[in-house]
């Protein structure tokens, strides 16, 4: 249950906002400034001092993984890693190392289907086998 509502906030904005992701920004500026932003917050959390008040996945809460799947959220630019949001995410919110990589793992898996079978699903129709072979032959 809690991969499921970790999911949730990343493919509901996924599929709203996905437009927007790969037009405004996809661009090169945006993923440089994303990739500069990323390692600096990763720098940020390693220096912060934290609590581990969750040391294994069975003490993950529904509201833990509520805030690890708003995190992943901010995966969705480009630039910015899914699993280092999801782990940085988490230990902000008190997970432990452990714990922090095995939930990010585990979320990895529904997230990467879902965003696979979305693409998929929206470019269906350059998968036309036929007519890029009488195109490839026109020309």
């Amino acid at each position: 249950m809690n991969l499921l509502i970790a999911f949730l906030p990343a493919a509901i904005v996924g599929v709203f906002a996905h437009q927007h992701i790969k037009a405004d920004l996809s661009r090169p500026v945006s993923v440089a400034a994303a990739l500069l932003t990323g390692g600096f917050a990763i720098l940020l959390i390693e220096w912060w001092p934290r609590p581990e008040r969750v040391t294994d996945l069975d003490q993950v809460t529904p509201r833990d993984a509520f805030k690890v799947g708003v995190a992943q959220m901010v995966s969705l630019v480009p630039g910015i890693s899914r699993a280092g949001a999801t782990i940085m995410g988490s230990l902000v919110k008190g997970l432990s190392r452990t714990a922090a990589t095995e939930f990010s793992f585990f979320l990895a898996m529904p997230t990467m289907l879902a965003a696979t079978l979305y693409d998929l699903s929206t470019n269906l129709h350059l998968l036309d086998a036929g007519a890029t072979l009488e195109r490839s032959l026109s020309a």
